[in-house]
């Protein structure tokens, strides 16, 4: 194999950091983004020392290294605790277009999960006035188009579902700041079950039946002789 030369590795890393460029700028439209987990690590540390909350020790950028969905959630729901009021929420939305707008993107649709927060006193008509003006500030200063998904937490349960929706429905019909950038309700959070309202007994029942329901599609995908994507690309 003949030698690569300085000049030749240097055109090669020329060519890669344009491609990457190029790639950074062209405009993509994302329709599965859940707003907190974009929260800059600075934020993180700034708005847990505004509202006192504890952060472990160490470089906060390595919060956002994980290995599992529940590894994930346990980082996601640390940076969702410094969230506190309606400005904590509007930073959020704005930094968060910004940084989306500086890869190319120009539409999204983002997930906001305000159980925890309601949980702890907050009040989603404040979480979506505060989150839809920095939205709002974002795309007039980028021109770009963010919507909100309202999302439900498995983990708390129907009930707290159904209220939710419930609220969510009056505030828009009151025209609530905020209310008119939902586009939709989601759902999401761990597989398995943290919820309260169980018995351990009944949370072990539902967490090992939604483990056996995904060895069962492991199990049906091996039979049709599907090889599945290789997702970790």
């Amino acid at each position: 194999m003949a030698a690569v030369t300085d000049a030749t590795d240097v055109t090669g890393l020329a060519g890669l950091a344009g491609l990457a460029d190029a790639l950074r700028a062209l405009p993509k439209v994302e329709l599965h983004c859940h707003v907190e987990g974009t929260m800059r690590p600075g934020t993180v540390i700034s708005l847990a020392a505004k509202n006192g909350v504890p952060l472990p020790p160490g470089d906060v950028r390595d919060l956002y290294r994980y290995g599992s969905l529940d590894e994930f959630l346990t980082v996601f729901w640390l940076v969702q605790s410094v969230l506190a009021d309606q400005g904590d929420w509007e930073r959020l939305g704005y930094e968060s277009v910004l940084d989306g707008a500086a890869a190319g993107r120009v539409y999204a649709e983002v997930f906001v999960t305000p159980a925890r927060h309601l949980a702890a006193g907050q009040a989603l008509a404040s979480v979506l006035a505060g989150l839809s003006a920095g939205l709002a500030a974002g795309d007039a200063e980028t021109g770009c188009r963010t919507m909100i998904i309202v999302d439900m937490d498995r983990a708390y349960g129907g009930d707290e579902g159904l209220s939710l929706v419930s609220e969510l429905v009056s505030l828009r019909r009151a025209g609530a700041p905020g209310t008119d950038r939902v586009i939709g309700i989601g759902m999401d959070s761990t597989e398995y079950v943290e919820a309260t309202w169980l018995d351990d007994s009944d949370k072990r029942a539902l967490s090992a039946r939604v483990r056996a329901e995904a060895a069962t599609i492991r199990e049906s995908i091996t039979q049709a002789g599907v090889t599945p994507p290789d997702l970790s690309r």
